[in-house]
């Protein structure tokens, strides 16, 4: 939400500043339009940093939390034909497993 009301503050002080010409007029208060533009980044900061130290505590209760399952280790059994580190003479020697 806060990242959605902070594009909007965006959105808003970028058409101010574009049609300003045309709102000066229709202003109740005179106002610079710096400090027109100032006011609507400081909302535009404000909602984005709000929605990223939101993002950065969900981040660290999921890193905090319990860690995730180990892998299950198999124990297979020992078969000589797959063994594919030693020479083929060396196979035929080895005792069967059991």
């Amino acid at each position: 939400m806060y990242l959605y009301l902070a594009i909007f503050w965006l959105v808003v002080g970028v058409v101010a500043q574009i049609f300003w010409e045309k709102l000066q007029p229709m202003a109740y208060i005179p106002v610079d339009r710096t400090v027109l533009g100032f006011i609507f980044f400081v909302l535009f900061m404000y909602n984005f940093m709000r929605w990223r130290m939101r993002r950065m505590m969900q981040q660290a209760n999921t890193d905090a939390g319990e860690p995730p399952p180990r892998p299950r280790v198999v124990n297979r059994e020992y078969d000589p034909n797959l063994d594919f580190t030693k020479p083929d003479d060396d196979k035929k020697t080895d005792p069967p497993a059991t």
